[in-house]
Parts: structure tokens; sequence; C-alpha cells
């Protein structure tokens, strides 16, 4: 259900097969299928279950410290 409704359709439709099929474009729709792309890009490079392990609240150097390494991470990328 959750990937449906991240591709678009509307919940009603895919439990009852009646009503709009899909939603009209949102801000929320569009946000959600920015997720869905970054998710399966981080799964891509098989990192979900590190990621998974992280804590739910980082510290505010808990966080700094990952966001640095992305930062470095990607400007080996580039």
């Amino acid at each position: 259900m959750i990937i449906l409704r991240l591709k678009g359709y509307d919940d009603h439709w895919v439990l009852s097969g009646k009503g709009q099929m899909k939603l009209k474009d949102s801000a929320q729709l569009v946000e959600m299928q920015k997720r869905l792309k970054l998710i399966s890009k981080l799964d891509s490079y098989g990192v979900l279950d590190s990621i998974e392990k992280l804590p739910e609240t980082p510290s505010s150097v808990q966080k700094k410290i990952i966001q640095e390494f992305f930062v470095f991470l990607a400007s080996k990328f580039v």
C-alpha cells in the first residue's frame, strides 16, 4: 500500500477500485516521490542497514559527524 501511495495511487481506489485512480501531482506527492528516490539511491549503495542502526534522535555532535562524513563522501564523487 505504501509503495502504491508513493507512486501516486489514491488509497480509496486501491482499497475499493472506485474513484480516481491516481492523485494529481500535489506538493506532498512530489515530496514523497523525492524521498522514495533518495531511499532507492541509499539502497543501491547498500547502506540502509547501517543507517537504520543510527539513533533516531542524534545528538548535535553525532549529527555533525554524519553530515561531515556525507559531505566528504560526496566530494570524492564530484
